[in-house]
């Protein structure tokens, strides 16, 4: 071989020697702490950082029901909850990821055992809140909160038909902030504002004159 041809063949082996490839990515945050409402940016840096082909970066919640994130990192949050936020290259050879955390806003009341058709003795063994009247076909309990008059499981044939959270009349909108944060806003009628917890059960919110605020966990029966 030519003494020129073998300075050519160096010369080209050490030019694609020097290329510069992706060697990680990091996430700029490890942990999100937010509200439902509240988005918050995530930006992803990468090493070496005058890599030769610029990364592709794909973003993805594991939980779309707790937070969302766009093409660009950008983070919603949507009910209370925790999920993480996964980035990876299109070839998903590198992945970070970033906790989510939804905190509630409002604490009005300790969400009540919301699983219709379960006995009784289910119930009892899964309230933390102290029993102030136990019959055949309710339980009614007491809750720390000042603004929470009762909690009442109705049942019928031995099964949790329903829940009622009877609330004071002047927290409807800490009531709808509740509700809001942790169900999907579902429908109003007739005067009811229904919340979907999930494909069996929906929680609806309403001011009845003689009771005062009421939280309805019932089975989901609007069309």
């Amino acid at each position: 071989m030519k003494r020129g041809s073998v300075i050519l063949l160096v010369f080209i082996v050490g030019l694609y020697s020097c290329e510069k490839e992706l060697s990680s990515i990091q996430l700029d945050k490890n942990e999100i702490v937010m509200h439902y409402n509240e988005s918050e940016e995530l930006s992803v840096s990468y090493s070496p950082s005058d890599v030769d082909v610029l990364p592709v970066f794909l973003w993805n919640s594991e939980n779309e029901n707790v937070a969302t994130v766009d093409g660009e990192g950008n983070v919603s949050g949507v009910r209370v909850g925790e999920t993480s936020v996964v980035v990876s290259t299109n070839d998903n050879k590198f992945v970070d990821s970033c906790k989510i955390v939804i905190e509630p806003i409002s604490n009005l009341y300790n969400e009540p055992v919301y699983e219709l058709g379960q006995s009784m003795s289910y119930i009892k063994s899964n309230e933390v809140r102290e029993v102030l009247i136990e019959e055949k076909d309710a339980l009614i309990y007491d809750d720390s909160n000042t603004n929470v008059v009762y909690v009442m499981y109705r049942f019928d044939s031995e099964s949790l038909e329903s829940v009622t959270v009877l609330l004071k009349s002047d927290v409807m909108l800490e009531a709808t902030t509740f509700l809001t944060e942790r169900y999907i806003p579902y429908s109003n009628s007739e005067n009811v504002s229904y919340f979907q917890i999930n494909e069996n059960v929906v929680a609806g919110l309403a001011y009845d004159r003689k009771l005062g605020l009421v939280v309805t966990y019932e089975e989901n029966n609007i069309p």
